[in-house]
């Protein structure tokens, strides 16, 4: 029996983690630029586009000033700081159609998250039961996933999707860990064969030992 996305522990506790920071990032900074005329998602375009300006001055001063490079290496630094300088420069001169890329990327990103938690609880109902509210969350965004994708991001729409999409991953954490719990339980509970089904790819790939003499 193969329970899609439980077997490895440490995945699990990991994913669980990078979910809640992210969220708890996610309403931390939007409640900072409460107030402001900008979202969340706005700042992020121009700090992305002022770092990438950042980093091809910075390369090209030590181009400069290390005069004793060889005349490729120095050709090519100037290339690349230049190009660098040009792409942040385009990037925070474009905010608006930036944002729209990202919103675009945002808005898939979720529906694949939501997708990929029904995928995750589908696959361990081979083993346990969940109650229908289990679902309703990564239900919840695939549809605000697909919200967004349509409706584009005004600010206000940027601080009401910071506040859901931080609030979503996480409680997609908690959701995963009491899902594991469950999931563990009732292998725990499994007879010794059905356990013995659950083993990861890894393990039943371990070669066997030869014994030489």
């Amino acid at each position: 029996m193969i329970t899609f996305g439980f077997k490895n522990t440490r995945s699990i506790y990991t994913r669980a983690a990078v979910s809640f920071v992210l969220g708890l990032a996610f309403i931390l900074l939007t409640v900072a630029l409460k107030g402001t005329k900008y979202g969340l998602f706005d700042v992020l375009v121009m700090v992305t586009g002022a770092g990438i300006v950042l980093f091809g001055v910075i390369e090209l001063a030590l181009c400069l000033l290390k005069k004793d490079r060889p005349r490729g290496e120095k050709t090519w630094m100037l290339i690349s700081s230049i190009s660098a300088i040009v792409l942040g420069a385009v990037i925070c001169g474009t905010a608006s159609l930036i944002m729209k890329v990202f919103c675009v990327l945002i808005a898939l990103f979720l529906l694949l998250l939501g997708i990929y938690q029904i995928i995750i609880l589908v696959s361990a109902l081979k083993v346990t039961r969940f109650s229908p509210a289990f679902f309703v969350l990564p239900g919840l965004v695939v549809i605000f996933g697909a919200v967004v994708l349509i409706g584009g991001l005004t600010t206000k729409m940027q601080n009401f999707m910071s506040y859901a999409a931080g609030a979503s991953l996480m409680l997609y954490a908690a959701s995963d860990l009491l899902a594991m719990m469950r999931v563990k339980k009732a292998m725990n509970a499994a007879g010794p064969e059905e356990q013995a089904a659950t083993v990861t790819v890894e393990e039943t790939a371990e070669p066997e030992k030869v014994d030489e003499q």
